[in-house]
């Protein structure tokens, strides 16, 4: 009968231990999961071509379209599927036209896939991996992270319109966060396929600063209400007071560039903050591939229309 109760004992231990969502690695946390490195095992790609058809206009085939814009209007030409293989996920894209820097406008010449070496009329697969943070802040068991890498190519609206206007529920202008359709994005699409139900459930609620102390201390028309997300990126002020020059630089994965980011020759890339211009509608800040802050007055601008920005995801965690 003891031993029966020792056995029971220690089963109820550790047999019914809640697994940990995460791994923890000094400054690092490990935690969710997304497509990120290009697969390119022959035999692999083989058996993950035969699991599927590749899609046209009129027959997706069981691909989703991204949706992504093209000559400002949205449009099915860019389209991805989600297949398991060997206990692995992989994320398939599939091109039949390539996607501008702009949404304004097209050419070959003009989308950043073809520099990248990502061509129409192919599959290419990426491998999801588990998301590697860094860590900026920790109180009390809540663990503030920015993703290690640039993790997608998104941009901040798709229309450069100087009035306000009515868009995402609500009346204002291009550049305005809290209608934005990066943060739609952020914490919904993002959300959804980086994370597991279980995963969601320690992942914070987070009150985003927008109010003018977020910004460069200049006071702007183009400021917009505090939001909640669960998702969010970095403002002017976040970047500027928490990193230096260098920390600021940051990477990208092959998939991120198989979105139409711009890649440079140095390895690192552009990403955005949330923070919108002082004194243009269509712009917003974002850090460069040297790590400084653009946004007002500079000879590059973050047009909000730009696809080529990267998207560094900031969330807060308890463990």
């Amino acid at each position: 009968m003891k031993k029966l109760l020792l056995v029971l004992f220690i089963f109820f231990l550790f047999g019914c231990t809640k697994k940990k969502e995460y791994k923890k690695d000094n400054d690092y946390i490990y935690f969710g999961s997304y497509p990120q490195v290009i697969e390119t095992n022959k035999d692999i790609i083989n058996k993950l071509n035969n699991k599927v058809i590749t899609p046209t206009k009129t027959n997706f085939n069981n691909w989703n379209s991204y949706e992504y814009y093209l000559n400002d209007k949205m449009s099915n030409y860019m389209f991805y599927i989600d297949i398991n293989l060997n206990n692995e996920k992989y994320r398939g894209i599939y091109l039949l036209d390539y996607r501008p820097f702009y949404t304004f406008g097209y050419s070959e010449s003009d989308s950043y896939q073809v520099k990248n070496g990502y061509l129409i009329n192919n599959i290419y697969w990426f491998k999801y991996g588990k998301i590697k943070w860094n860590i900026i802040d920790e109180k009390d068991g809540k663990y503030k992270l920015i993703s290690n890498l640039i993790l997608d190519s998104q941009e901040y609206y798709p229309k450069d319109i100087k009035d306000e206007f009515e868009h995402n529920g609500s009346i204002g202008y291009s550049n305005n966060y809290e209608l934005s359709s990066i943060r739609k994005w952020l914490n919904n699409n993002f959300y959804n396929i980086a994370f597991k139900n279980s995963e969601k459930k320690i992942i914070n609620d987070m009150l985003v600063d927008n109010s003018n102390s977020s910004s460069d201390g200049i006071s702007s028309t183009y400021l917009c209400n505090n939001t909640l997300d669960k998702v969010t990126i970095l403002s002017y002020n976040e970047a500027f007071n928490l990193f230096n020059e260098s920390e600021r630089r940051c990477s990208s994965t092959d998939y991120s560039l198989s979105q139409g980011l711009f890649n440079t020759s140095n390895g690192y890339n552009n990403y955005h903050l949330r923070t919108p211009s002082s004194f243009n509608p269509n712009n917003s800040y974002y850090i460069d591939y040297d790590g400084a802050i653009h946004g007002d007055g500079q000879v590059i601008k973050g047009y909000v229309y730009n696809t080529s920005i990267g998207v560094r995801p900031v969330i807060t965690i308890s463990i």
